[in-house]
């Protein structure tokens, strides 16, 4: 089964690509990690789809199992469907769903069943229920309210909702390995536009559009001020700089999305109906994805930082004592001293004092 591959395709490009996500139904319901509560139902469940053999001879255990399997199955259903809604596909069939959903609506979702106030039919479960076999009766007014007996082992009924997870996840997932490849495409083109040299303003339009990630990994890269850095690159190398520290971010994001894709797209499949069996498999919230950027960027170092953070105590007066030989990084301290609420002056700032001292 493909949950794990489809969750993690989720985790790694749907949440983060405006791209991707204007080719399902990306609403506002998913935005708000509708589709990690189906995950995490998924986990709970897939595990219990398996024939009890440790069932007590007490009828009214044989029965509870009963009712809690159908409607795991039933639920499933249901929420195969929601999947498949969120990736723009059609509702799994009836035919699929059947015999199982008729099975459960007929013992446990209707087990009276009226029409217009008229009586249509009747079930209650049967005395050769077992831990293999469900059995009921149903009286159908069709019959002559006649009861029928109906079984079905357990093991035949969750290997038919086997076989339905299968096929439908393996349909969810054959489409988003075709939304992977049109999405590659696409961040190829975003590739030769910058090796052809289009101008900043289109880049970081079409970086919102299929990379959005990029743009959020670091202060100076929100449009605005990336293109106000632009604008101002001949005027000190700080401007000049931050372009330049874009643009490789940009190249670097770029090549490590598409040779991820590639490992996706050749991947084989090791998954089963029991792969679920982490926290990690589940869909990351939205909010966690909302990490501070120091986060992002760990490989700073401690003082830096601190600066970073505009911190108290290990700030721009620590700095300017530490480096006070260093002409160059003590210019860029004034000028964040001098521009305290300007993210481009501080962070662009900031970004020539790291290059500085890193490259020492």
């Amino acid at each position: 089964m493909r949950l794990n591959l489809i969750t993690k395709s989720w985790n790694t490009y749907f949440l983060s690509s405006k791209y991707l996500q204007s080719r399902i139904n990306f609403n506002e319901g998913v935005q708000l990690n509708y589709y990690g509560d189906i995950l995490f139902y998924f986990k709970d469940t897939l595990e219990l789809l398996k024939v009890n053999k440790e069932l007590s001879k007490d009828f009214g255990c044989k029965v509870f199992y009963a009712i809690g399997l159908l409607q795991i199955i039933f639920v499933q259903q249901d929420l195969i469907d929601e999947l498949l809604s969120i990736f723009s596909i059609t509702c799994s069939s009836k035919k699929d769903k059947n015999p199982n959903r008729r099975i459960r609506n007929e013992l446990i979702g209707h087990p009276i069943n009226r029409e217009a106030g008229k009586l249509q039919s009747s079930s209650i479960f049967g005395n050769d229920l077992s831990e293999n076999i469900l059995n009921y009766i149903k009286y159908d007014v069709a019959d002559g309210f006649i009861g029928n007996s109906f079984s079905e082992t357990y093991e035949s009924i969750i290997n038919r909702h086997i076989n339905y997870l299968d096929k439908y996840f393996e349909i969810i997932w054959s489409k988003i390995l075709s939304l992977l490849k049109k999405y590659k495409v696409k961040l190829l083109n975003l590739e030769n536009a910058i090796i052809n040299d289009l101008e900043l303003e289109k880049v970081v339009e079409l970086c919102a559009l299929r990379i959005n990630k990029v743009l959020e990994s670091n202060y100076l890269f929100k449009k605005e001020i990336i293109l106000e850095c632009n604008d101002r690159k001949k005027e000190h190398l700080r401007y000049s700089h931050a372009v330049e520290l874009f643009m490789n971010e940009l190249k670097t994001a770029i090549k490590e999305e598409s040779q991820n894709i590639n490992k996706i797209l050749i991947s084989k499949i090791t998954d089963n109906i029991n792969g679920i069996n982490s926290e990690n498999d589940i869909v990351i919230k939205l909010e966690e994805l909302n990490i501070d950027i120091i986060e992002k960027n760990n490989n700073y170092s401690y003082e830096l930082s601190k600066l970073h953070d505009r911190h108290p105590v290990f700030g721009i007066s620590f700095f300017k004592d530490k480096y006070i030989e260093n002409k160059d990084v003590i210019e860029e301290l004034i000028n964040m001293e001098q521009n305290p609420n300007s993210d481009l002056e501080y962070y662009c700032s900031f970004e020539l004092i790291k290059r500085n001292l890193l490259n020492n």
